[in-house]
């Protein structure tokens, strides 16, 4: 990452620029869709007698249209024992334009130990490639509890790791629902926050 700006708009919304390295891009062919099928669960796959999933949020990689990347708000859905955090936002991956998925990871887990509890997740796919897995970089915003607040995380490997998380306060004590956006090439990722 090269640079993080923050903006503040009026006294309530925060604007984050964050500049990315890229990687060239190219373009994969897309299915059209007939209408949609039954819909199906999005899992239990981490605590499956108590867990409640919340806040489904999904992206398509724009060079392969067979990627679909999800994320849930898993209440219940703890890394481990101890302070990893009791709520948490989970990952699961389709290869198959989203006719099956593979099961539910964390975006952050032992790592976040400190935080109680993630939600509100967003996820956005950039239009360049990754080797070797050639898929889009995948860039996730969520909050961890409100204050330290939002946070951002990349995989460049299909969400089978993600990168440290840059940390989106900036200074601001209190935050909420971040609403995520990337450029084209992935480039520069935007995020504005309730404040």
């Amino acid at each position: 990452m090269s640079r993080i700006r923050v903006n503040i708009l009026a006294t309530t919304v925060a604007v984050f620029t964050i500049g990315v390295a890229t990687s060239g891009a190219a373009l994969g062919s897309a299915r059209v869709a007939t209408g949609f099928d039954d819909e199906r669960a999005a899992g239990y796959d981490i605590n499956p007698k108590h867990q409640s999933n919340w806040e489904p949020t999904v992206a398509v990689d724009p060079t392969d249209p067979n990627r679909v990347y999800q994320l849930i708000t898993g209440i219940n859905a703890s890394a481990c024992k101890g302070p990893c955090p009791g709520t948490s936002v989970l990952f699961r991956r389709s290869t198959d334009g989203g006719a099956s998925y593979g099961p539910e990871t964390f975006v952050c887990g032992t790592v976040c130990k400190t935080i109680g509890w993630q939600f509100d997740p967003q996820i956005r796919v950039a239009n360049d490639t990754n080797l070797p897995c050639g898929c889009g970089t995948i860039y996730v915003a969520f909050m961890n509890q409100y204050e330290p607040g939002g946070h951002l995380f990349t995989s460049h490997n299909g969400g089978d790791a993600w990168r440290p998380a840059s940390t989106m306060n900036r200074g601001l004590t209190y935050m909420d629902k971040p609403i995520l956006g990337i450029s084209r090439s992935g480039g520069e990722a935007d995020a504005a926050l309730n404040h």
